[in-house]
């Protein structure tokens, strides 16, 4: 078993706070500091340096956290090896998505494959792309599902699918047909809702706004795919989903998706990502098969 001390350091590497790690561990700040002093005097180095607004691990502290991650893959590991004795009737997998796929993982995947597997548990991590990467890189979790990868040399896309944006309004907007679809020039002048410059999608627009000399200012901003639809469906705005993130609203009729003209926004894709070179459990291995039989069907554009 890690040592409690050890999963405190990972807290506070996590937070680079003091204050925060405390509380999200709950325990006071002094018990907390007293921990770290404790590792300090065990190995004789200093693990943190103290700043105004935080803390930042030296040297020392980073290669006690590289240590400490080593031990929890293996406790994972270790975990799993022994559930998969249970011939899966026990197991975790820990998942970490972006935003526009906790619904339909939520509502379509997870249900279906607990029915065939009751015993199995679950930890989901919604997060901006950028976590989700980081995440998996670092073994925190098993399964990434992500929109637009980058490559990253210790993680590896197990199955893509093409998941182009589209522009996505109240069911009682309508746009003339234009061959080829929106203009970035139409979006402008329509109240605009787009996630925050941390998100995948944003960075995509911006690219575009580059690319055609033209500024986009949204009317909303949010990390909050559901404050973003509901503005849209209030305001009769548009903002940017993969068909994916909004297959329910399209289904219900509740929102209309319109193609986009510009090509890079044809090209997206969504990935089922995993550290490479892992060690994957019974479960996660079998949860893996599920997925990419799922994701075939987010493939689907939803246009009229």
């Amino acid at each position: 078993m890690i040592s409690s001390s050890y999963r405190y350091f990972v807290a506070i590497s996590e937070d680079l706070s003091i204050r925060k790690a405390a509380e999200r561990v709950h325990i006071s700040p002094s018990a907390l500091s007293r921990q770290v002093m404790l590792l300090e005097a065990e190995y004789g180095q200093p693990l943190l340096t103290r700043k105004a607004n935080g803390v930042e691990l030296t040297a020392a502290g980073n290669i006690l956290l590289r240590h400490i991650h080593s031990l929890l893959r293996q406790e994972h590991a270790l975990k799993g090896d022994l559930a998969d004795l249970g011939n899966l009737q026990f197991g975790h997998i820990r998942i970490a998505c972006g935003n526009g796929f906790a619904t339909s993982l939520a509502n379509l995947v997870l249900p279906e494959f607990y029915e065939l597997h009751p015993g199995v548990t679950y930890t989901v991590a919604v997060e901006p792309g950028d976590e989700v990467m980081r995440s998996i890189a670092e073994d925190q979790a098993d399964i990434g599902l992500t929109f637009n990868p980058p490559s990253h040399p210790a993680i590896e896309v197990i199955s893509s699918f093409k998941a182009p944006l589209l522009a996505v309004t109240s069911s009682h907007k309508k746009y003339k047909k234009l061959n080829g679809g929106l203009s970035i020039d139409e979006l402008s002048k329509t109240p605009l809702a787009l996630p925050r410059f941390n998100h995948g999608i944003r960075r995509l627009v911006h690219q575009v706004e580059m690319a055609e000399g033209v500024r986009l200012r949204p009317a909303m901003e949010s990390n909050s795919y559901e404050v973003l639809k509901s503005f849209i469906m209030n305001r009769n705005g548009v903002s940017l989903f993969p068909y994916f993130s909004v297959a329910q609203e399209l289904k219900e009729g509740k929102l209309r998706a319109h193609p986009l003209a510009n090509t890079m926004f044809q090209s997206t894709t969504g990935a089922i990502v995993v550290r490479r070179g892992r060690h994957s459990s019974l479960a996660a291995t079998e949860f893996l098969k599920h997925l990419k039989q799922e994701i075939r069907a987010w493939e689907n554009t939803g246009l009229e």
